[in-house]
């Protein structure tokens, strides 16, 4: 074999070899936008509002309420994951949670009937034995 061409495979297999190391430890990240549908918050949020909602939380054997104001949308997904998170928030700022939960994504089925949330810590457990 001619040594021009082994040089040029060689340096072939060495670019490729470096592509994919690149996309495997995510310091190049390829993404078509057809292949991931993603609801786009920053279209939701053009036509958001301000909304006080009141949160319930249970502490000391009674219900205890508070207002916050929330910022609600078009995307039932978004405003679930903001109230949840303000309800967290909330309950964290009673100092009620022993870690920090937040809500990371919410996710509502193609029916509508049903709701899928994905918190960052487990939110039920022997750590939470007043939830």
């Amino acid at each position: 074999m001619n040594y021009r061409w082994l040089i040029i495979l060689a340096s072939i297999t060495l670019f490729l070899g470096v592509l994919y190391g690149a996309i495997h430890y995510h310091w190049i990240i390829i993404r078509h936008p057809y292949m991931f549908n993603e609801t786009n918050y920053a279209s939701a949020i053009k036509k958001a509002i301000k909304k006080n909602c009141t949160l319930y939380y249970w502490h000391d054997d009674l219900w205890i309420t508070e207002q916050r104001e929330i910022i609600l949308s078009n995307d039932r997904a978004y405003n679930i994951k903001q109230l949840v998170n303000s309800w967290l928030t909330l309950l964290d700022d009673e100092q009620l949670l022993p870690k920090k939960i937040s809500l990371d994504s919410a996710m509502i089925s193609s029916s509508g009937q049903e709701l899928f949330l994905s918190f960052s810590r487990n939110l039920i457990g022997k750590d939470y034995p007043h939830l």
